[in-house]
C-alpha cells in the first residue's frame, strides 16, 4: 500500500469521526472498564460492595429466614443478597420464666423465643416450722 492511499484512508476516517461526533444516534451506551471486587462487608440485612474503582453498591437483603437451634434460645436470621451471598446472623434470645407457688413446690414455667414452652415442678424438701 503506498503512502498516499494510507494518508487518504486516515484523511477519509477522520473526516467520518469527526462528522458523527456531534450526531445523537438515541441508544448510546457508556462503556467502562469492569472493576474487580475489592470487599464485601455486611450489617444485617445490607451488604456493602467495595470495588477496585473506588466505588461501591449497597444491597439490601432479599430474604431473611429464621431458624432456632434445638436449645430454643440460638436464633440464626440467614440474609440472602441478589449475588447469592449470605449473611447468617446469630444472636441469643434467652426464655421468659415466670414462677409460680403452691404449699410445699414451685413451678417454673419458661416461653422461649420460637415459641416452645416448658414447665419444671420443684418440691421442697424441708420445711420451716415455727
Amino acid at each position: 500500500m503506498s503512502k498516499l492511499s494510507i494518508v487518504l484512508i486516515t484523511f477519509i476516517i477522520s473526516a467520518v469521526l469527526t462528522a458523527c461526533a456531534g450526531l445523537d444516534v438515541g441508544n448510546t451506551v457508556a462503556v467502562t472498564p469492569s472493576a474487580l471486587v475489592t470487599s464485601k462487608t455486611y450489617v444485617a440485612n445490607v451488604e456493602v460492595v467495595n470495588y477496585s474503582n473506588g466505588t461501591s453498591v449497597t444491597n439490601v437483603a432479599t430474604s431473611a429466614p429464621v431458624t432456632w437451634a434445638d436449645d430454643h434460645i440460638t436464633k440464626t436470621i440467614t440474609y440472602t443478597f441478589a449475588d447469592g451471598t449470605t449473611n447468617p446472623v446469630v444472636s441469643v434470645v434467652p426464655g421468659i420464666s415466670s414462677v409460680f407457688y403452691s404449699v410445699n413446690s414451685e413451678t417454673v414455667f419458661t416461653k422461649y423465643g420460637d415459641g416452645t414452652t416448658s414447665s419444671t415442678t420443684n418440691t421442697a424438701k424441708t420445711s420451716l416450722k415455727n
